[in-house]
C-alpha cells in the first residue's frame, strides 16, 4: 500500500502546474539535435534515471535516520503536516515560496551521461515545487524504520514521475494540442491541490495517515 501511494504521490507531482507545461520543452532538449524516437526515448531514460537517483539518495538518508525518526514519528508527522499545510496555503495563492519559475536553462544534451546530469539538476530544483508530495513520501520514508524500504518508497515516487514521462517521450509529436488544452484548467487544479495538500497536511499531522498507509 505504501509504495502504491507514493508512486501516486510522483504521478501527481508530474502533473503539477510546474512541470506538465514544461514537458514539451524538456522533451525537445533529447530530439531537437537527433532524429529519431529510440534515440529520444533512450536519452530521456537516462534523465528519469538522474532525477531518480537524487530522490533515491534522499530516502537513503532519510532511511539512514530511520531508528531516531520511527522513535520520534509523532512529531515527524506533526512537523511534516504543518510543511504540508503551508504548500498548500502557497498553491491556493495566499502566500508564495520560491519555487524557480522562469529560471529554466537551455541545456546541450550531447548524450546519456549530459541528459542523467540534466536529470540531477531537475530534480533539484523542483524539489520546492514537488514538495509537497516528496516530503509526503520522505516523511513515509522515514518512519518506515528500514534503509531498504525508504529507498524503495523513493524509488517508487520516482518511477511514478518517471513512467508517463517516457511514455510522454515515445508519442512526443502528439503532446503539444493535449498540454495546451491543460493550460486552461491549471487555475482549478493548482485551487484543488492546496485543499487536497491542506487536507493531507492535517491528516498526517494527527496520525491518522500513517495508520491508513498502515492498514
Amino acid at each position: 500500500m505504501e509504495y502504491l501511494t507514493t508512486f501516486l504521490w510522483g504521478f501527481v507531482s508530474f502533473l503539477s502546474p510546474c512541470m506538465l507545461p514544461m514537458l514539451p520543452i524538456y522533451l525537445s532538449y533529447f530530439s531537437k539535435e537527433h532524429a529519431g524516437r529510440a534515440r529520444t526515448f533512450a536519452l530521456s531514460i537516462s534523465f528519469v534515471a538522474g532525477f531518480s537517483v537524487v530522490f533515491c539518495s534522499l530516502g537513503l538518508f532519510v532511511g539512514s535516520l530511520g531508528a531516531l525518526l520511527s522513535e520520534f514519528h509523532k512529531i515527524v508527522e506533526t512537523v511534516g503536516g504543518i510543511i504540508i499545510i503551508l504548500l498548500g496555503f502557497n498553491a491556493l495563492g495566499l502566500f508564495h515560496l520560491p519555487h524557480g519559475k522562469g529560471k529554466h536553462f537551455s541545456p546541450k544534451i550531447t548524450g546519456s551521461v549530459s541528459a542523467f546530469l540534466f536529470g540531477v539538476v531537475f530534480s533539484i530544483s523542483h524539489i520546492p515545487c514537488v514538495g509537497a508530495f516528496l516530503g509526503t513520501a520522505l516523511t513515509t520514508a522515514g518512519i518506515s524504520g528500514s534503509m531498504s524500504a525508504s529507498v524503495l518508497l523513493l524509488l517508487s515516487y520516482s518511477l511514478g514521475m518517471g513512467v508517463p514521462f517516457l511514455i510522454c517521450a515515445l508519442v512526443f509529436e502528439r503532446l503539444e494540442p493535449f498540454i495546451e488544452k491543460m493550460k486552461k484548467t491549471y487555475r482549478g487544479v493548482s485551487l484543488f491541490c492546496g485543499v487536497f495538500f491542506i487536507f493531507l497536511g492535517i491528516m498526517m499531522a494527527t496520525g491518522l495517515l500513517h495508520k491508513i498507509l498502515h492498514v
